[in-house]
Parts: C-alpha cells; sequence; structure tokens
C-alpha cells in the first residue's frame, strides 16, 4: 500500500517502525526524526521522488480556526458556521 502512493505524511512513529520505514520508502535514519515523539500536528511528508518535507501544523487552540479544523471530540466550534 505505501508503494502504491506517491506521498505519504509520517507522523509520530515507535523506534521498530521508524527503521522499516526509512528502510522501506528510502528516508535517511536523521530525517526520520521528524518523526520520533512528534508533536500532534507535526511530522514528515514523504514525496517520492521529490524529498522529504517536515511539517509543523500546529494551531494555538483559543482561535477560531483551530475550532473549525479540529477533530477533538468536544473542541469543535459552539456557534453555527455560515
Amino acid at each position: 500500500m505505501l508503494r502504491a502512493s506517491e506521498q505519504e505524511y509520517l507522523l509520530s512513529q515507535n523506534a521498530n517502525d521508524r527503521e522499516v520505514l526509512a528502510d522501506l520508502l528510502t528516508i535517511p535514519i536523521d530525517t526520520m526524526r521528524y518523526c520520533t515523539n512528534a508533536k500532534k500536528g507535526t511530522g514528515l511528508l514523504h514525496a517520492m521522488g521529490y524529498g522529504d518535507v517536515p511539517f509543523d501544523n500546529t494551531f494555538p487552540t483559543d482561535t477560531k480556526i483551530y475550532k473549525l479544523i479540529t477533530t477533538k471530540f468536544g473542541e469543535t466550534l459552539d456557534e453555527e458556521v455560515s
């Protein structure tokens, strides 16, 4: 399944999985540090043939945009969005 994808978003991975993914996807092990104890909203975008891009997609939790995009139960926008 991974080999059929042109891009993968790698979030926090345990040590064994990191090594397997690094080997399977030919990602340098030092680049996999972005998947080591990664905070929610951070990780590594791996695009086959194009490279690897670390990302940080965290938002302050007290903003309207956070309330619109969160998937955490109980943290959604209370008012109706128009």
